[in-house]
């Protein structure tokens, strides 16, 4: 099963009342970072999505009820994982993408939830989709 990494408006469309259009893609196991959920739900909080912070919270919670949707999200643990560099070859530090000052906090954040690791269930596509996106503006 292929895994797809959606995109902040794809993720508003999957929590949009009216999204009841069946869908003939083939199957896919869908992910986003709690970014793309923290991202609308900033949105929601300004007026600028069409739904009630009530609405919202309840299409998010059947999302994840239903498994429709995974959130990935930064515990200690991933952080702790993902924020350094340990190859054996040199002396262990900050992983250079953690440490990219010329991007975004989100994009660094994404980049931490996403980096592939011996845990990761999802294939190095996704954390390259994911970089080659640009972080939405809020």
């Amino acid at each position: 099963m292929k895994t797809k990494l959606l995109t902040c408006d794809e993720l508003r469309k999957r929590v949009s009342p009216d999204d009841g259009a069946a869908d003939d893609a083939p199957p896919e196991t869908n992910v986003c970072t709690i970014a793309e959920l923290f991202d609308l739900a900033e949105l929601v909080r300004k007026g600028k999505h069409e739904q009630l912070p009530r609405e919202f919270l309840a299409a998010t919670q059947r999302l994840l009820k239903t498994g429709e949707v995974c959130i990935e999200s930064l515990d200690l643990d991933r952080l702790h994982r993902n924020m350094f560099d340990d190859h054996r070859n040199r002396r262990p530090g900050l992983w250079p993408p953690a440490n990219d000052l010329t991007v975004s906090v989100g994009k660094t954040v994404r980049r931490l939830i996403l980096r592939v690791s011996e845990v990761t269930w999802w294939d190095h596509e996704v954390y390259e989709e994911m970089d080659r996106r640009a972080c939405p503006q809020r």
